[in-house]
């Protein structure tokens, strides 16, 4: 096969070059994003038509059948004839009477204009403003304290060969990043951090999004970065291999109401029906959004041995069949080594309630809905322990608490009869949750949660020997928007836990520190500016 790299079929502004056609083997219905939702996108130009491919890494010339023609051309004698004013009837001049009244009326509300501004301005005058734990207003459509709305996660953070690589949107709308290294023949060597905020296609780069982006590291050395594009949401992804970026964003066709929520699957899977000595699933990542037209989640995954994306069943080339009930936010999904293969979890559009559904892989299709309840705003968010054998969620309910539960795989765990039960970690929280597990070399193995409290201030709690510490831990750091939590590792220095969130100057706030089995984070997170001009808006749906 000829190999080429994603992203050449993209222009400066997200749409298609159809001079280098990748063809994807299914097709976007371009619905354009409604702007009142993001208000950062600009929409002057009518779309295009766009072709996209299943494989970014093959280059074809073949234009599809259904999606080759041009659109026709809008007439525009209506609009000329709307420019010529032949049809307006001519105003008379008013008489003198009238025009002195005219002047009375106005000379009065004048006068009554200065009066209110007058007295208005005393009484402010005259009021000492009072102190308030409210947080400040931000772009994310979040109004401080007193709002339903939550916050979404921003960032995005992976590993590569003992160096993280941190994603944001900036406030240009394209993706940047910034890598922070790791000396792994040290052992007490700091982090550094290798160079300034950069795009992955240089400052020459124009492209635009309108969501944050998200990030997986999957293969040996490889990162792929997705985000939904401005113009028309569509999916578009570029990958870093080997220290070297693919040559543009390429573009996977379906249109998105959410970030993309990512999930790897592990090493080894089963094929159906065998013993477990074979495996399927290799070096494979899996995509899961909210459609923009239907609010269903697509579905869609690669496959190392065929070098490319699969496209089961809807013309998109993303499966549509993941999920027939409409979901309200961005979806969640667990991959697990063994059955089920896969757990998706999103929030029920109307009632907010969150439900749950499993692929088997015994019997090749999803289970019924599995109803959990609850009445949830936000993204649900889950983390996994192992390979899938557990795996934590974590929401904010409308009364602004977090719930959690824990799932575990045994018999009775992708039955529909069994249902997790949610429960009650308390707190008052404005942001998603965010949440890592970590492991130390004793192999305790604890979950640590954190997000945003209506106060403004991060909370952190942990999972530990089977229960929930007593308390949130408030760690003295205000932020406007949702924090991220993250860990990673290198042969050296072990296991590294690490925060950040974007500042009320829009620039990263960083922080990390080795894992310890210390269930307090407050005295081991110091925080450092890492810069940048990033956006703290996010998506609605």
């Amino acid at each position: 096969m000829m190999s080429t790299t994603p992203g050449d079929n993209v222009d400066a502004h997200g749409d298609m070059d159809t001079s280098k056609i990748f063809f994807f083997r299914g097709q976007s219905d371009l619905q354009v994003v409604d702007e009142s939702c993001l208000p950062e996108v600009s929409q002057n130009q009518p779309p295009k038509p766009r072709f996209v491919s299943s494989d970014p890494e093959f280059a074809s010339s073949l234009p599809s059948s259904k999606y080759g023609f041009q659109p026709e051309p809008h007439d525009v004698s209506r609009i000329q004839d709307l420019k010529t004013p032949q049809h307006i009837t001519p105003v008379k001049p008013q008489a003198r009477w009238a025009r002195e009244r005219r002047l009375w009326v106005f000379g009065i509300i004048a006068i009554l204009l200065l009066v209110g501004i007058s007295v208005g301005l005393g009484v402010g005058l005259g009021l000492k403003k009072q102190p308030s734990d409210a947080p400040a207003l931000e772009k994310l459509g979040g109004d401080g304290a007193n709002t339903t709305s939550i916050r979404r996660q921003l960032l995005a953070v992976t590993a590569v060969n003992s160096t993280l690589y941190v994603f944001a949107r900036g406030q240009d709308n394209d993706i940047w990043f910034r890598m922070r290294s790791t000396d792994s023949t040290t052992a007490n060597r700091s982090a550094t951090w290798g160079g300034d905020w950069s795009k992955p296609f240089g400052d020459g780069s124009s492209t635009t999004f309108s969501g944050p982006p998200t990030a997986v590291t999957w293969e040996e050395n490889r990162i792929n970065v997705f985000a939904p594009s401005s113009r028309l949401a569509n999916v578009l992804t570029a990958s870093f291999v080997n220290g070297a970026w693919s040559n543009g964003w390429g573009n996977l066709g379906v249109t998105t109401a959410s970030p993309v929520a990512l999930c790897k699957m592990a090493d080894f899977y089963p094929g159906p029906g065998d013993n477990g000595t074979q495996g399927d699933y290799l070096d494979r990542i899996d995509q899961w959004i909210t459609d923009n037209k239907t609010a269903n989640v697509f579905h869609n995954f690669w496959l190392h041995e065929d070098n490319g994306f699969l496209f089961p069943d809807d013309s998109s080339g993303w499966d549509s069949t993941t999920a027939s009930l409409p979901s309200a936010a961005m979806p969640a999904a667990v991959c697990h080594k063994a059955d089920p293969l896969h757990t998706l979890l999103l929030y029920g559009e109307g009632t907010d309630s969150l439900r749950m559904r499993y692929w088997l892989n015994s019997t090749g299709d999803w289970t019924p809905w599995i109803e959990l309840g609850g009445n949830f705003r936000g993204d649900p968010v889950v983390v996994s322990v192992g390979q899938g054998e557990q795996f934590h969620f974590f929401g904010i309910g409308a009364d602004k608490k977090m719930y959690t539960f824990l799932w575990s795989n045994g018999t009775q765990s992708t039955s529909v009869e069994y249902r997790p039960e949610l429960r009650s970690l308390d707190g008052s929280f404005s942001s998603v949750p965010s949440a890592i597990v970590t492991e130390t070399g004793n192999s305790s193995v604890q979950v640590h949660v954190i997000g945003r409290g209506t106060d403004g201030f991060v909370k952190h709690r942990v999972f530990r020997d089977g229960a929930w510490d007593a308390n949130w831990e408030d760690l003295g750091v205000q932020t406007n928007t949702a924090p991220l939590t993250f860990s990673y590792s290198n042969p050296i220095q072990g296991s590294w836990t690490g925060m950040a969130f974007i500042g009320s100057d829009n620039k990263l706030q960083f922080a990390t520190w080795q894992t310890s089995n210390n269930s307090s984070w407050k005295d081991l997170v110091k925080w450092t500016d890492a810069g940048g001009n990033l956006t703290t808006q996010s998506m609605c749906l």
